[in-house]
Formats: C-alpha cells, sequence, structure tokens
C-alpha cells in the first residue's frame, strides 16, 4: 500500500494520536489522584473514629480503676500482711525437732542435767551438763551429737568423775559446749 498523503496531514495524524495518548494517560493520572484523594479521607476518618473510641474507652478504663483504687489498695495491705508473716515463719524455731533431735542422740546411761531453750540460744554457743554411768557413755554422747545435723561445734568442756553427783548411779560429769544450728530446726 502505496502512502499518498502529503506530509504535513502525516504530521498533524501522528500528532493527534500522540494527543490522545497524552488525554488518556492525564485522565488515568487524574484518576489516580481521584482515588488516592478518596483513599487519604477514609483512612483520615478511619484513624479519627479509632482515636475516638480509644479515647472514650481510655476515660472509661479511668473510671473503672477508680472503683478498682479500694481493690488495689486492699492487695497492697494483704502483699505486705503476707511478707510479714514469711518473715515470721522464716525466722520461727521448732522446739519439737530440738528436743526429738537431743532425745535421739542421748545414749543409754547418761542424763542432762538442765536444757535452756529459747531463741537467743539459736546458733550460739551454749553449754550443757549430762551425767553419765561411765566414761564411754560421756564419750559416746559427744560423738552422738558431733553426727547429728542439728548440732555443730560440739566439745568437751570437763569431763570429771565426782562421787558427790546430783544425779544418783551417775558418777560422771560432762560439760559440753555445743551449737544448735538453726537449720534443722525449722
Amino acid at each position: 500500500m502505496i502512502n499518498l498523503l502529503p506530509n504535513d496531514e502525516k504530521k498533524q495524524i501522528i500528532a493527534a494520536r500522540s494527543n490522545v495518548t497524552l488525554v488518556n494517560y492525564i485522565l488515568f493520572l487524574f484518576m489516580g489522584v481521584i482515588f488516592l484523594g478518596l483513599s487519604s479521607v477514609v483512612v483520615h476518618y478511619a484513624i479519627t473514629d479509632t482515636k475516638t473510641n480509644a479515647e472514650v474507652l481510655i476515660a472509661e478504663n479511668a473510671k473503672k480503676s477508680v472503683s478498682f483504687s479500694s481493690v488495689r489498695g486492699e492487695a497492697d495491705a494483704l502483699r505486705a500482711s503476707i511478707a510479714k508473716a514469711k518473715t515470721i515463719l522464716d525466722n520461727e524455731v521448732l522446739y519439737t525437732k530440738i528436743l526429738t533431735g537431743i532425745a535421739q542422740a542421748m545414749p543409754t546411761g547418761v542424763v542432762l542435767e538442765n536444757l535452756n531453750l529459747s531463741p537467743a540460744t539459736i546458733g550460739v554457743p551454749i553449754t550443757v551438763v549430762a551425767y553419765a554411768k561411765s566414761t564411754e557413755d560421756a564419750l559416746r554422747l559427744k560423738e552422738n551429737f558431733q553426727q547429728s545435723p542439728l548440732f555443730s561445734q560440739v566439745s568437751f568442756l570437763s569431763l570429771a568423775s565426782t562421787a558427790q553427783s546430783s544425779a544418783v548411779g551417775y558418777p560422771i560429769t560432762v560439760n559440753l559446749s555445743l551449737t544448735i544450728n538453726k537449720g534443722p530446726t525449722q
């Protein structure tokens, strides 16, 4: 096919086609701008609505938290009371454990003169006076106290044989120094 159109008209047709393409691009761009504008308005409205709802929720929760402040105060008081009770229980000494530990450590043929137990005697060296029928019984008493987890630092202060003992039938007087451990007494 032979193109018989003059050059000016060819240029005009090409320019017209370019103009149509440019108008299409401009329309597409304009529709894109409108879409983005509408999207921005919708997003702005949604964010504003969410912000308003969040502020309302915060105000409602603030009102609720005021009503729970008394409960929070009671919980704090209970927490402090539990802490005090724990402190007291941590310092508790079970004298029954001490007495049963002493009874288990006492060999046959040995008696105690007296025993003074108080919170002040736990964890510090005390002197125990006992009477034994024989020196072997006195030595066994010391060994049993040393092997018991209830006592530490067990040592003889004196071991004497006296005819005038306070306990009849127990001629050996034993003075022991020992410390009652706090851990096993709780």
